[in-house]
């Protein structure tokens, strides 16, 4: 009977593959920091370059139907010693006309619309001086579960609209649900570029408090440990509030609705790529600290074939306390078919107390095969500031104006 239930399970199987395409892939970058120095004490250890401890591996896979129209994306990402957990993408999709998707699951939206400016150390070990990720700088929808329609009526154009919906299941009020949706037009002029607007809702009913110590809150204003399951970048100010070193004042009753953000594009002059944006949180008031708005520029050129600049600068402006800078400048020179040199210097600012905290890295990376890249690099944080990480390589508390380096060995893999 087993063989038989077995065979079943393979004739079925096979019949699938007849009739769609499997595909699988994988992207990961990790860093082992070998030496380390956070003012105080020389460390050892390793991280992802966005933190959060280490990836050790991943699988992507994507279901496409053998006519194009209904498929599944699924991530299984392997991070540290606590096995394979879900990732980005659990979702199915269906597009039964060119002009129409409709997705249904937990949806990286970082695929559609978004403003990168990735350089430097954002690629290899990121300081902590800045406000704003390189991912999304200018122009950035979160990730949400829930049901997303896609329409494409005309040519350049996209309007998506999602209903956040519990990642769990179950029900909740409608009007709830509504307050925590998003929806965005992008329109593509031709070869000159892409306008980009978009509301996302983030509804959170703040109460009253008396300061908190820096952290991550949930929406009842409990402190919450950032795990990758918890963890949303999305949800911040919705569903989970970060409060930085900078703002751990005590916060005034208020309700908060999202965020509205419009952004350009601009691709119609040969090697040059620029971008720009707006966001504006929307509230029925502000407490002292609270962001108001941020504005964000940033762009690639390509001089040279193998000589490419990048640069970045956004302003955080916030309620009662001066705006927040943070500016950046890289460069990546291709020494040859195989070697590349990038460097950064990237600086953070606070405009009225004059405080600054300034990173910077070398690093020569290896093109070891197509697929695969290693690396090695120096970095270093002004004023304390140190590097991203689960385990933190921030400066010793004793060592807040300190210099802190370190020394990665970058390891990326692509297939």
């Amino acid at each position: 009977m087993k063989k038989l239930i077995g065979s079943v399970a393979v004739a079925a199987m096979l019949a699938t593959a007849a009739f769609a395409e499997l595909s699988m892939g994988a992207w990961l970058r990790t860093n082992v920091i070998p030496v380390a120095y956070n003012g105080k004490d020389i460390k050892a250890g390793w991280e992802n370059s966005w933190g959060w401890g280490v990836r050790n591996a991943r699988l992507s896979f994507n279901f496409t139907s053998d006519d194009g129209k209904v498929g599944m994306l699924y991530d299984l990402f392997g991070d540290g010693a606590s096995g394979f957990s879900a990732g980005d993408y659990r979702a199915i999709w269906y597009q039964p006309v060119d002009w129409f998707k409709a997705m249904v699951g937990h949806i990286d939206n970082g695929y559609t619309m978004r403003g990168d400016v990735c350089y430097g150390s954002w690629n290899w070990f990121r300081p902590c001086n800045w406000y704003y990720d390189d991912e999304g700088l200018t122009f950035g929808l979160p990730n949400r579960d829930g049901l997303q329609l896609e329409f494409f009526p005309v040519e350049g154009l996209q309007i998506l609209a999602h209903l956040s919906l519990n990642p769990n299941g179950g029900f909740a009020n409608f009007t709830d649900q509504i307050k925590n949706s998003l929806v965005a037009v992008g329109y593509t002029i031709g070869d000159i570029g892409t306008i980009k607007v978009a509301y996302v809702g983030g509804y959170s009913d703040v109460k009253a408090s008396e300061p908190k110590k820096a952290g991550y809150y949930d929406k009842d204003g409990n402190a919450i440990l950032p795990d990758s399951d918890k963890f949303i970048p999305g949800l911040i100010n919705g569903e989970i509030t970060y409060i930085d070193k900078d703002e751990e004042n005590g916060v005034s009753a208020r309700k908060t609705f999202g965020n509205a953000q419009v952004g350009f594009d601009l691709k119609g002059i040969e090697n040059v790529w620029l971008t720009v944006g707006a966001k504006f949180n929307i509230a029925d008031g502000y407490s002292d600290g609270d962001e108001i708005a941020k504005v964000a520029l940033g762009g690639n050129f390509q001089l040279t074939d193998s000589f490419g600049l990048a640069a970045s600068i956004a302003l955080k402006l916030r309620d009662a306390v001066s705006p927040g800078m943070q500016a950046g400048v890289g460069i990546n020179v291709g020494l040859t078919d195989v070697l590349g040199l990038a460097a950064d210097i990237r600086w953070k600012g606070d405009l009225k107390d004059n405080k600054h905290w300034i990173s910077f890295m070398v690093g020569l990376n290896w093109a070891m095969s197509s697929n695969g890249e290693m690396g090695i690099g120096f970095q270093g944080t002004t004023n304390g500031n140190g590097f991203i990480g689960d385990g933190g390589l921030k400066a010793a508390e004793s060592k807040s104006d300190a210099f802190c380096f370190a020394v990665p060995i970058r390891f990326g893999l692509r297939f």
